[in-house]
């Protein structure tokens, strides 16, 4: 028994161990909160539904990302290239 519950009174070792029963049962209640939140999140990420919500990769390209790439591309390859002469 540490040595500072010594000192206490019974009615204090009570309100003590009262105190630390229901920091206890409102942790044990969270914890359970928790896990039915990350159930709830599990099934939404991987259960089995008509549509679902994939968080998309940032460095995975879109369909339309990838035309624009191309055009890009294409535009970047050709160079149109002209001359200014001067009069002699």
């Amino acid at each position: 028994m540490p040595p500072e519950l010594l000192l206490l009174s019974k009615e204090e070792i009570a309100q003590k161990f009262l105190g630390a029963q229901q920091n206890y049962l409102e942790a044990k209640f969270e914890v359970e909160h928790l896990k039915e939140k990350l159930e709830w999140f599990r099934r939404q990420l991987l259960g089995t539904k008509s549509e679902r919500f994939i968080p998309s990769d940032e460095n995975q390209l879109t369909l339309f990302e990838l035309q624009a790439t191309a055009e890009k591309e294409a535009e970047e390859t050709t160079q149109t290239i002209s001359y200014d002469r001067t009069a002699i």
